[in-house]
């Protein structure tokens, strides 16, 4: 038997005609061509598959180029990704974002120099799945050109109508906010130049963004004052209506006024599916004191966790905890995970918390050990909440340098793993980035170093394997194929669902791709089962089994004992 399993690992892939691997030293190579292709983003799409962005240097100069997966991992849009912008760009980058409207467009926005001005403008574009630039092949610039700034780290949020709203910092003499609200077709629906938030006291920065009811936003900012880098940070929130106006009371909500936020410190936030918000960040007191908070926000703008936050840990002794990720499950749990190291961050390690409603924490006042204390640096962690449980990732060393993934049930039971889904022995990683998978799974993006810097994808399925999704296909009207009992000593049966009164076909294939038999149907309303009765000629081992039906096609694998 192990050497079927062996035989299966080996050859299956090739038989399966896609794109994710089963093994972690296999990656899906998104783009790996001269040049560094860096700082990659994912987001999902609703048939399964996803997009993957990055900035590229292949030409000379960093481009954005963008790529669609389907849920196979197979590549849409050309071997090397689209290019869909060559606008001048300084040596260096800053952040960017990417989302995905209700009708699988990709929605990016980001800053470059094509004014000339020597200053970062922001730019923002929608493609289609099939590479169309619906807002141009320019795009549409959002900055107003008439007042010179620096404008880094655009983020975007779509809403349940098909808006796209914009946000961005702007520095001149003092620092603040601007806000610009796109239709579907790309007119500005907040002026030429969007709305100025501002402060006459604080410079604000770092906004995060997501949707909220039909067309309004919730916006999670910084205001900070003092002189850099000893300023004093508060977060404020709000939501932002149709007409980007703030609904929630006569000012935005304070949510954190301790102060001990650090200039480099960026706040996260999320959506709870009610409506409102979960936020999350981590400060410094002191130089010996850094603690994970996180808050969550209801739809009317009310703290639901104590003033300042909930404390994710107190062990306080010894230990530091920082660069935290945060989740919310459909029952409205808020999880939150961190890196932890001891004081001399030579020693580190991965934790987790659960929360009540209130805020209390529930997996002890130290939070629960996933990954215990060690000498290889841990970084990036991040989690995805995935049917009954949460995919929690992080990478380990700092050369060769592994991506792990372990899953954890709501109860803090560690379901599996951690599992490597990229080997250490490739080499250097950097900015993994996660999103929903198809099928309870995740796919996860990085950029690599195991060459002069490309990007790379994985995905893992429900149950921690990777590599192709057999038998089933995404969408209303799906297709499926079972075998039953699967392995089987004997006769087996092939469960088939399609469109009824449509012929489904299924032959089976060895691993050398020999045709070893054939049999078929007309389906039903319930689609059909296929008895097959393998008889004395056909011998133990893998096979694979595939049925066509129209044009849809599916895969399976047959182990026969």
């Amino acid at each position: 038997m192990k050497t079927v399993q062996l035989f299966l690992v080996v050859l299956l892939p090739s038989l399966l005609l896609g794109q994710w691997s089963p093994d972690s030293t296999l990656n899906l190579t998104i783009c790996d061509l001269s040049g560094e292709q860096v700082l990659p983003k994912i987001v999902p799409t609703s048939d399964g598959g996803c997009f993957i962005s990055w900035f590229d240097t292949r030409s000379g100069s960093y481009c954005v180029y963008l790529q669609r997966l389907d849920y196979q991992g197979v590549p849409q849009l050309g071997e090397d990704g689209l290019p869909v912008s060559d606008q001048p760009q300084a040596s260096w980058i800053v952040d960017y974002s990417m989302a995905v409207d209700g009708s699988d467009n990709a929605v990016l926005a980001f800053s470059d120099e094509r004014n000339g001005s020597g200053e970062l403008d922001v730019s923002v574009y929608k493609v289609s799945s099939t590479g169309e630039f619906l807002w141009g092949e320019d795009g549409i610039c959002l900055s107003d050109l008439s007042v010179p700034g620096f404008e880094p780290n655009p983020v975007v949020a779509v809403t349940d109508l098909g808006n796209c709203v914009f946000a961005w910092g702007k520095s001149e003499d003092t620092d603040y906010l601007i806000f610009q609200k796109l239709s579907p077709s790309g007119e500005k629906l907040w002026g030429d130049n969007g709305i100025v938030f501002s402060s006459a006291s604080a410079d604000l920065s770092s906004p995060g963004i997501i949707p909220s009811g039909q067309d309004s936003v919730i916006v999670l900012w910084k205001s900070s004052t003092g002189s850099y880098p000893m300023t004093v940070t508060h977060l404020y929130a709000d939501m932002l209506d149709v007409n980007g106006e703030g609904t929630w009371s006569d000012s935005p909500v304070l949510v954190y006024n301790t102060g001990a936020i650090t200039p480099w410190t960026f706040p996260g936030i999320i959506e709870d599916g009610s409506d409102g918000a979960v936020c999350f960040w981590y400060d410094s007191p002191t130089m010996n004191s850094f603690d994970v908070w996180v808050q969550h926000l209801d739809s009317q703008g009310m703290n639901l966790f104590p003033f300042n936050g909930a404390q994710a840990s107190t062990f306080s002794a010894d230990r530091l905890h920082m660069s935290p990720s945060a989740v919310i499950n459909s029952s409205g749990d808020c999880f939150a995970f961190w890196v932890e190291s001891n004081a001399n961050q030579n020693m580190y390690g991965v934790y987790g918390q659960k929360f009540s409603a209130t805020g209390d924490r529930l997996w002890t006042d130290s939070g629960l050990e996933l990954l215990p204390l060690g000498s290889e640096q841990t970084a990036f962690v991040d989690a995805q909440v995935a049917g009954d449980g949460i995919f929690v990732s992080y990478l380990v060393n700092s050369s060769n340098t592994s991506l792990k993934v372990l899953k954890l049930g709501f109860d803090g039971t560690v379901l599996w793993g951690p599992v490597s889904i990229s080997a250490g022995s490739l080499g250097g990683k950097d900015d993994p980035v996660v999103c929903p998978g198809y099928d309870g799974g995740a796919y996860y993006t990085w950029a690599d170093f195991r060459g002069d810097g490309g990007v790379y994808a994985q995905n893992i399925q429900a149950d921690g394997s990777m590599g192709q999704y057999l038998g089933v296909e995404p969408g209303s009207g799906a297709g499926f194929l079972k075998v039953t009992p699967n392995p089987s000593r004997g006769a087996v049966s092939f469960v088939l669902g399609g469109a009824a009164g449509e012929t489904a076909i299924v032959r089976i294939y060895d691993l050398s791709g020999r045709l070893v038999d054939s049999v078929g149907t007309v389906l039903g309303s319930e689609g059909a089962t296929l008895a097959w009765n393998r008889g004395g000629s056909v011998p133990p081992g893998v096979y694979l089994v595939r049925m066509e039906n129209g044009s849809r096609v599916l895969l399976s694998r047959m182990i026969l004992l």
